[in-house]
């Protein structure tokens, strides 16, 4: 570093020699404001500023060497952009390292939970597989298992007790009935009644009891409309009763995956429903495609407030109460025996009436 005065005089320098910078022609110029010296064998790089020193006019010269300007960015800037570059590099392969872990990690997890959420009454045999879960997590899937175990034998206990109750008491019934018949009295009529409607809610009981047990269905290739037609046939004489018309209008064949004595169960409810809706002299509709089976009636329709209670066990609407000709739990075995096929039992209201349709699986 060195100060020159405007004539050139070295005022200052940290040279010990009182030397200051100057070109390698060692002449001294105001306007050398950058040039290139060599002092000692070093290769410098001088600026020269000029300054105001008390109104005369002054010129800093400051230096320094080449080498140092080469070494700043390998010992300083490349270091540190290394370092910074292994740092987002570690960064980067420990987050797809945490991510893998933990996606392999709950996967099972995910599993096992969607296993658990299709566990309904007719898949009480299933079970979780703790085979690949976390170890923590084992005694929970165990303790769930065995939850599951209690569940299912008390269910099948429940439906071993409704089918028990249900096939003892039809023997009685039919002796009361016989009973009744071989007696003259004023009120046998009443008796009757009675005695025929008691015999309809076992029947019931025992129908809804085999339809709830997976282990009841025999399931083989069955021709829908077949069975629908069985079902006409059957019920034309309580049609012709009521006066109602039976109309059939389907595909020549539909082939299902299905048990026959079952979705024979369920055509034969759901036309039976239609005719006690129907008004005398009116028409049940039944159609059968690719797609549904659908049985329509001509009455007044569903009301609004009704349609969450349709498929209830026991319940009856307000049309029916009083009546006597039912227990409540025909349209209930006709939805069990829907989800037992995979198919999906709606109703709806129609112009004029109800319809009630079974959509296939497939």
């Amino acid at each position: 570093m060195g100060i020159r005065c405007a004539v050139g005089d070295v005022v200052l320098s940290s040279d010990r020699d009182g030397r200051a910078l100057s070109p390698a022609n060692g002449s001294f110029s105001r306007s050398d404001e950058a040039f290139e010296t060599t002092i000692a064998g070093i290769d410098l790089r001088a600026l020269t500023v000029p300054i105001d020193a008390s109104g005369s006019a002054m010129f800093l010269r400051v230096a320094r060497s080449e080498r140092i300007g080469g070494l700043r960015l390998p010992s300083v800037g490349f270091p540190l952009a290394r370092a910074a570059g292994f740092m987002l590099g570690s960064l980067l392969v420990f987050s797809m390292a945490v991510f893998y872990t933990l996606r392999r990690t709950l996967h099972p997890i995910r599993d096992a939970s969607l296993a658990a959420s299709r566990i309904e009454p007719r898949s009480l045999s299933t079970r979780l597989a703790a085979k690949k879960l976390p170890t923590e997590l084992v005694p929970l899937i165990d303790a769930f298992n065995l939850a599951l175990d209690r569940l299912e034998r008390g269910y099948k206990i429940q439906q071993e007790l409704l089918e028990a109750v249900a096939h003892e008491l039809k023997t009685p019934l039919s002796l009361i009935r016989g009973q009744i018949e071989m007696e003259d009295r004023p009120d046998r009529a009443s008796l009757l009644v009675d005695v025929d409607f008691m015999a309809r809610q076992v029947h019931q009981l025992l129908h809804l009891a085999e339809v709830s047990g997976p282990q009841n269905y025999i399931f083989e290739s069955v021709d829908v409309v077949r069975v629908v037609q069985e079902a006409v046939e059957y019920m034309n004489r309580l049609a012709d009763r009521h006066s109602i018309t039976l109309e059939v209008c389907s595909v020549p064949e539909r082939i299902v995956v299905a048990d026959h004595s079952a979705i024979f169960i369920l055509f034969k409810n759901l036309i039976e429903n239609a005719i006690q809706h129907s008004p005398p002299g009116g028409t049940v509709s039944i159609s059968v495609d690719i797609h549904a089976a659908m049985v329509r009636d001509r009455g007044t329709g569903i009301a609004s407030e009704d349609f969450p209670h349709l498929f209830k066990r026991f319940w009856r609407g307000p049309k029916s109460q009083g009546q006597g000709d039912g227990a409540g739990l025909g349209l209930a075995i006709c939805n069990e025996i829907a989800l037992a096929h995979g198919w999906r039992l709606s109703a709806k209201n129609v112009t004029p009436g109800a319809a009630f349709e079974v959509a296939f699986d497939d």
